[in-house]
């Protein structure tokens, strides 16, 4: 067996890959631990909505300080959203 050379043969097979990772508010998740960091990501959203929300319906803040936070917050995010959302 010795100085003999041995040649193997494989038969090709064709295997599909999957993409295990998905696009989520502009960031690559993967599918391993996607779920978790995607329940995550929309309940931060949705605490920060509320805090957003309850500061501009409040009746006792002046309207000086709601037109800044909705200049600095939702016009951008807004615009942002609209901008991605025609490509």
């Amino acid at each position: 067996m010795e100085g003999q050379i041995r040649a193997v043969r494989l038969k090709a097979q064709h295997t599909e890959q999957k993409d295990e990772s998905f696009k989520y508010l502009g960031c690559r998740i993967s599918g391993e631990r996607g779920f978790h960091e995607l329940m995550a990501r929309a309940n931060a959203t949705w605490m920060e909505w509320r805090a957003f929300t309850g500061a501009l319906c409040n009746k006792q803040m002046p309207m000086q300080f709601k037109f800044r936070k909705y200049g600095a917050v939702f016009r951008p995010t807004a615009m942002a959203v609209m901008a991605n959302h025609k490509k």
